[in-house]
This record gives structure tokens, sequence and C-alpha cells, in this order.
């Protein structure tokens, strides 16, 4: 949960924004549900990884989403 949490900083996103609304765990566990907390949302992805958007890149304190493909060329160097 901790590594996702900085996950999510780096991104600059909340952790609704990684959460894959296609997976059948999203409908189950109820996570359409916008009361939801930040950290029950994150708890959610840990619980459950598939749930998380792929692929993110990482370089250096910077992350980005790699769907679209072009989110990545933002942040290489």
């Amino acid at each position: 949960a901790q590594q996702l949490t900085v996950l999510l900083e780096q991104l600059g996103l909340p952790a609704r924004d990684l959460v894959r609304t296609s997976e059948p765990a999203y409908k189950e566990l109820g996570l359409d549900n916008p009361e939801l907390s930040e950290a029950q949302l994150i708890d959610a992805i840990v619980q459950v990884p598939i749930l998380m958007q792929r692929p993110v890149l990482v370089v250096g304190q910077r992350a980005a989403l790699g769907r679209p493909l072009e989110n990545l060329l933002e942040i290489l160097p």
C-alpha cells in the first residue's frame, strides 16, 4: 500500500484513476461506490492487483501510465 501511494503521487493521480473498471472484481467489490476513500481503493488494488491499470513506467521520481503509449514519451529522457 505504501509503494502504491508513492506511485500515485508520482503519477499525480487519485487511486480511482488507476482502477480498471472493466474487471469483474470492480463491480464485485463495489468499487463503483463514489464514497470509498483513497485508502479503501488502494487496499482493493493491493488485495486484487489485476485491478490496477498497467503498464506504468517509472523514471526517477516521475511515472506515467502506458496507455496511451504517448504518455510514456513525456517522462523518457
